[in-house]
């Protein structure tokens, strides 16, 4: 349940991403970059649900000219490091801003 949960999260978000993506300054980024931007996004996110110890956790990933942020909320901080490490290891990531935080004061 907590599974098909982040799924439906992460389908929307990406719908959201790409719904965006037309009002984020590009200015100074050509198509291909854009486009880009969106491939790491899924890759990143794929890889995400595909670990056992971070795949039913809502993380969102949004990626601008390379830079990847991680936003969302994680048990511990080992899940956390395992979150960066997993977007550093896509090609095409320039740099990682991990903004997840711990749950408080609930169990997940």
């Amino acid at each position: 349940m907590k599974r098909r949960n982040f799924l439906f999260t992460a389908i929307c978000c990406i719908i959201s991403i790409f719904a965006l993506l037309g009002c984020q300054t590009t200015a100074n980024l050509s198509k291909n970059e854009v486009i880009n931007d969106a491939k790491i996004t899924k890759q990143v996110e794929a890889k995400l649900l595909d670990q056992p110890v971070l795949g039913d956790y809502p993380i969102s990933v949004d990626t601008y000219n390379g830079d990847v942020t991680l936003t969302g909320q994680v048990d511990t901080e080992y899940q956390k490091e395992r979150a960066m490490e997993i977007a550093k290891s896509i090609t095409g990531v320039k740099q990682v801003y991990n903004l997840l935080k711990p749950f408080e004061g609930t169990e997940h």
